[in-house]
């Protein structure tokens, strides 16, 4: 059993009518029983956000991040971070994100190295009451042990709904697909690469009407299965958290 805390937040300041500064960050809170595998989550950004008109915007940033594991620091990332969205039409966005991070652990200085990320998001808000997000991304690193280094790629599939007497419903599912590079023996064959696939399914519910302080809490199970060729790293889990969603 354990809990889960995820927070954060941004401020924008005008610098001229298309120009505004970003400044932001977001925290996230994982405990479990015995402490060892407590996670905490750190991050930071900043940077300019311009609107160039017909719904186009782009953001550069500055990021930073910071993971703790058992109460001990595990790594520490820096990097930026470039964000692009622009409206089709008045119910189509899609948004687009490419991020380079150098990441440098603590202990595990063999996965030292930069981690870039590429994505693309479609949101349709297909009706008044339904909103569908379709995503795609690619994922690669580069750490200093060959076996470590991989390339991923991901598809997603997010539906939420408004129902009646003010509850929202999610449902969402995801699909990750991970090549290694190096050779994995013993986990697999001599010479043999290690590949991993991943699928996740998540269902969330809350009340838009049933507020705490601002806050209603929205509840979300997911399921996680990986399936690996690489003894040992295959698995199956079921988590339930708690959120609170900030209601404005």
């Amino acid at each position: 059993m354990g809990s889960c805390f995820v927070g954060g937040g941004e401020y924008e300041h005008p610098l001229s009518e298309n120009v505004r500064l970003r400044a932001g960050g977001h925290l996230s809170l994982r405990e479990y029983e015995g402490q060892d595998f407590d996670q905490t989550f750190l991050s930071a950004h900043a940077g300019p956000r311009w609107f160039l008109g017909n719904g186009t915007e782009v953001s550069l940033l500055s990021s930073a991040r910071r993971q703790w594991l058992g109460g001990d620091g595990q790594w520490r990332a820096s990097g930026l971070r470039i964000e692009a969205s622009h409206r089709l039409r008045s119910s189509l966005l899609v948004r687009t994100e490419v991020s380079y991070h150098q990441r440098s652990h603590d202990e595990d200085v063999h996965l030292d190295g930069p981690r870039t990320n590429v994505s693309l998001r479609t949101l349709w808000q297909a009706t008044p009451t339904v909103r569908l997000e379709a995503s795609v991304g690619i994922t690669q690193e580069r750490t200093e042990q060959e076996r470590h280094r991989n390339t991923g790629q991901s598809l997603g599939l997010d539906v939420s709904a408004d129902l009646p007497r003010g509850f929202t419903m999610g449902v969402n599912g995801e699909s990750l697909w991970t090549e290694y590079e190096g050779d994995w023996y013993p986990f697999t064959s001599p010479g043999q690469s290690r590949r991993d696939q991943t699928g996740i399914l998540g269902i969330s519910v809350f009340n838009r009407g049933f507020t705490v302080q601002g806050f209603s809490p929205k509840l979300v199970l997911t399921r996680e299965i990986r399936g690996s060729n690489a003894q040992l790293h295959d698995y199956r889990r079921t988590r339930m958290e708690l959120q609170f969603i900030r209601q404005l």
